[in-house]
């Protein structure tokens, strides 16, 4: 599973968590869209969020409906962040916080 976040200034910034996907899936994107993401190994995502791999088999939801209004700090660091290495270590500092 994988937490997804657009990050670009074009659009209102969005936070997803993607489930586990049985085919592939192709994605069209305007050029200018910025996405950044985690994935987790199996059953790693379910320590952060309330959601089940096979809740989200072939599909998503938003990241604050499964993790809760904690979802919106992480959101605006990321948006704000300049590189994404800042992005990573944004990252690293939830998930850390959230294993606490």
């Amino acid at each position: 599973m994988d937490f997804v976040f657009r990050t670009d200034h074009a659009a209102p910034p969005t936070a997803t968590l993607v489930g586990p996907m049985s085919t592939a899936h192709i994605v069209t994107l305007e050029p200018a869209t910025r996405l950044f993401g985690v994935r987790f190994r199996p059953g790693i995502a379910a320590l952060f969020a309330d959601a089940s791999a096979h809740e989200l088999l072939d599909g998503d939801a938003e990241l604050e409906g499964v993790i809760g209004a904690r979802a919106r700090t992480p959101l605006a660091r990321i948006r704000l962040a300049g590189t994404d290495p800042a992005r990573v270590e944004v990252m690293t500092h939830f998930l850390l916080a959230a294993l606490v």
